[in-house]
């Protein structure tokens, strides 16, 4: 039986560390202020992939203090930026993250699981054209997800802030 050398235990244990140390900085929440009627939120990672359409996405759980609502938030990656899928079972909306900056935009078809017209209705044009771009530039995810919690509530008309209580 051949003898491992100290570089090699050593590498080992580097590289379990550093394995371990993601996986813990990947479940760390996110939390803040939505400055919206929900309050604070938080955002955890998902135990499993959430699957849309037939594909499987790594995800994120929105909750906010004063919503009985949970959000998915699945992260669509590019090779150029990311697509954010928001979605509840009654709503449904898409970020971009990329060069241009984050914004917002209609949910690609690929994505959508509500019809279009009953979706679209509860969306207050004014905010949607707010949140086309709402900043310059790439982000990380930590930092897309919170604006995202902040600025997803403001797409809905008044009437239809329900669908996040």
């Amino acid at each position: 039986m051949k003898a491992l050398s100290l570089k090699s235990v050593v590498f080992v244990f580097a590289v379990l560390f550093t394995m371990s140390f993601s996986a813990k900085a990947e479940a760390t929440p996110v939390e803040g202020n939505s400055n919206t009627w929900l309050g604070n939120y938080t955002l955890v990672p998902s135990q499993k992939a959430v699957s849309i359409n037939g594909k499987e996405y790594q995800a994120w759980i929105l909750t906010y203090e004063k919503g009985g609502q949970k959000v998915i938030i699945a992260i669509d990656k590019k090779k150029k930026g990311e697509n954010f899928i928001v979605k509840t079972d009654r709503f449904e909306m898409e970020y971009t993250n990329s060069e241009d900056g984050v914004g917002v935009k209609q949910i690609s078809p690929s994505y959508a699981t509500i019809d279009n017209d009953r979706n679209y209705g509860k969306v207050d044009d004014t905010q949607f054209g707010y949140q086309k771009k709402l900043t310059i530039g790439i982000k990380e995810d930590n930092e897309v997800l919170g604006i995202i919690a902040c600025y997803f509530p403001r797409l809905l008309k008044k009437e239809y802030q329900y669908v996040l209580n």
